[in-house]
């Protein structure tokens, strides 16, 4: 086996001539049989074949099975990111509703505890009171 290009000659022998071949299209001598070269008996087979089987006959010496194999696979992931992408686009939104929630609830923190401290201090002065109207009553039972 010699290959030519053109008058000049790229590689002598069959097995440089598949490594040649593979490298100048990326595929092994397997992919390239495959890909590129028809045996006689398949053409003549195909000839005979329904339309539909004649179809997937070459679908399957082209190797489209493996394409469209990989188109499902593409769109199947495609799928599962836009689910996952959704996913987490929610959970931030949810995410930034409870730092807002979070940040109001910060802001009026001071206000609150400022009403606390008021409340502490009448509480103080009411058991104050309370302290000094029941000895003020306990007296007044003793004079009666």
């Amino acid at each position: 086996v010699e290959l030519y290009r053109g008058e000049t000659s790229e590689s002598v022998g069959v097995n440089e001539t598949r490594q040649y071949v593979g490298e100048l299209f990326g595929l092994d001598w397997r992919g390239f049989l495959t890909s590129f070269l028809a045996r006689q008996q398949e053409l003549n087979a195909l000839s005979d074949l329904q339309p539909a089987r004649r179809r997937d006959q070459l679908a399957g010496m082209m190797g489209i099975e493996r394409l469209d194999r990989a188109v499902r696979d593409v769109k199947r992931d495609c799928r599962l990111d836009k689910d996952q992408t959704a996913f987490l686009e929610r959970q931030l939104t949810d995410s930034g509703a409870v730092q807002l929630r979070l940040d109001e609830l910060s802001s009026r923190m001071p206000q609150l505890s400022q009403q606390v401290s008021k409340f502490k201090s009448l509480q103080t002065q009411a058991r104050k009171q309370f302290q000094e109207a029941s000895e003020s009553f306990l007296k007044t039972q003793q004079t009666i």
